[in-house]
């Protein structure tokens, strides 16, 4: 669980997510986390909200199955070597722009 206030990007939920486990969390840990896709989110603060999630995963095994594929389906793209290949690529739309704003500063 990671009810956060602010924490964004929570490894706990990166880890939970890559383990097949569903993540009820705050919206202040969204950065991967998708309501009824790979995980529960709640408002902050809203205990009623958690305590519904947390009783829906346990009483639910139609959708804690449909949220546990979410997560596998979320857990590739959430790697060091996805990361990677993401930088890599903005490094090069990058480089690309600036290649391109100089051809037009010089002609």
């Amino acid at each position: 669980m990671s009810p956060s206030i602010e924490e964004g990007f929570s490894l706990v939920c990166l880890e939970m997510i890559g383990n097949g486990c569903v993540p009820p969390v705050s919206v202040a840990c969204i950065d991967m986390c998708r309501h009824m896709e790979n995980a529960l989110v709640h408002r902050i603060g809203d205990v009623d909200a958690l305590t519904e999630h947390i009783t829906l995963l346990y009483e639910n095994h139609e959708l804690l199955n449909k949220l546990r594929e979410g997560c596998r389906t979320t857990a590739p793209g959430m790697t060091w070597t996805a990361a990677g290949e993401r930088l890599l690529e903005a490094y090069r739309e990058a480089i690309a722009a600036k290649g391109a704003a100089h051809k037009v500063l010089w002609a």
